[in-house]
C-alpha cells in the first residue's frame, strides 16, 4: 500500500519540476533579450 500511496505524488512533483524549469528558461531568455540591445550597441 505504501508504494501505491507514494506513486500518485510523483507526477505532481515532476509537474512542479517541469514548471520551475520552464519558468527558469523563460526568465533566462527574457534576460538575454533585455540585455541584447546593450550588447549590440556596445559592439557598434
Amino acid at each position: 500500500m505504501d508504494g501505491y500511496v507514494e506513486h500518485p505524488i510523483q507526477p505532481f512533483q515532476d509537474g512542479l519540476h517541469n514548471g520551475r524549469y520552464e519558468f527558469e528558461t523563460v526568465r533566462t531568455i527574457s534576460n538575454l533579450y533585455s540585455s541584447y540591445p546593450k550588447v549590440w550597441l556596445h559592439h557598434l
